[in-house]
Order: structure tokens, then sequence, then C-alpha cells
């Protein structure tokens, strides 16, 4: 069996998934993901997974989507990145511009993508802003900003072609509008009837 620990592990999180087999470990001090024996001073330095609390600092996200969504809440957020926590239970703090973000745990991938579900913004002007979540405690090595920001629209439609068709259904509807892309869900509905949503 060959295997190297280095290979496609750039990050502590990516690190300390490796599968147990290969005793990969993350070496603090340079950064890298190595066995035990090559990390200097590997007694502080070296981070594995028999390590009581272990943890990886300097959470850092890539990717947010959505970028905008209704205030009323209920969009469904996907945060990518690198070291956001080895299980779930670890991300004690998310918000999105600044409203709570409920991680969903299924759809957690570890140390790579957090979905949350956004809260209501009771502030009725947000003005929208970035991602921030901390990773066990909110210190500094452990908090991280977007770079990307989020912001609160509300969707709204101006006109509906074709106005007619035929009782049996199967009319094509295009529905124009302003924000008809926000949030990270679309349903129709005519009078109470759902419209199966196409594009």
């Amino acid at each position: 069996l060959l295997y190297k620990c280095e290979a496609q592990r750039s990050s502590c999180g990516q690190c300390l998934k490796a599968p147990s087999v290969f005793e990969c470990g993350w070496c603090i001090e340079s950064r890298k993901c190595l066995l035990r024996q090559h990390c200097p001073s590997a007694e502080q330095n070296w981070m594995h997974h028999g390590r009581h609390n272990v943890r990886c600092s300097h959470p850092r996200i890539t990717k947010i989507d959505p970028l905008t969504g209704p205030r009323e809440g209920g969009t469904r957020v996907t945060i990518e990145g690198e070291n956001l926590g080895l299980q779930v239970k670890e991300i004690s703090h998310i918000q999105v511009a600044g409203v709570r973000c409920n991680p969903v745990p299924l759809l957690y991938i570890s140390a790579e993508r957090i979905v949350c579900d956004m809260a209501e913004a009771l502030l009725p002007h947000s003005p929208g802003g970035p991602v921030e979540l901390c990773i066990g405690v909110c210190s500094a090595e452990y908090r991280t900003l977007s770079t990307q920001t989020y912001s609160f629209v509300s969707p709204s439609f101006t006109r509906i072609r074709p106005l007619k068709g035929p009782v049996s259904g199967g009319t094509r509807l295009t529905v124009v509008g302003r924000h008809l892309d926000s949030g990270s869900g679309v349903s129709v509905y005519i009078h109470k009837e759902e419209c199966l949503f196409v594009k």
C-alpha cells in the first residue's frame, strides 16, 4: 500500500479526514499533512485523531450559494471552504448577513461544506453582509468571514404570459419580474393550484 499524506490534503481539515490507517496528521509549524516522524517537535506540533479535542484552526469560506434571498427566511444556504469543522456539532455560530442560519446535519460534509437554513431577518431594512462562522469558540483563529456578501431582496413580478390557456392544462407560462432567482427554491401557484416549475 503506497500513500502520501500531503497528496490532495492541503488543509488541516482534509488531512484529519484521511482514513486513520494512513496515520496522517497535521504538522502545525510546517502547515503540512505529514507522518509523525516527519513533523519537527511532533509532541507539540502534530495534530492527529488520537489527540483529545482535536480541532483545526483558521477556517476559510471560499463560496456561498445563493447570494440573495427573501427577508422571511427559509433560504437554504450552502457554504463551502476549508477547515469547516470535523463534525457538525463543532459549528458553534453561523450568521448570514447578521441573521442566524441553522445547520442541516444530513447535508454537512466534514471540513468542506456546511448547509444551513436561514431564519427570518427581523430588521425591516437589513443591509445584507458576509457569512460569519465560528468553529468551537469564536476566537480570532477559529472565526472567519466570507468575502462574498448575501443580500435580502423582495421578489416581485410585473407580467405573465399567455393570459389564457385550456382547462386541461399543459400551457407553459412565463412570469416576468425582479429578483425571481433569489432564495434556494421556487414554487409557483395559480389560485392554490401548483404550476410545475421548469426554469
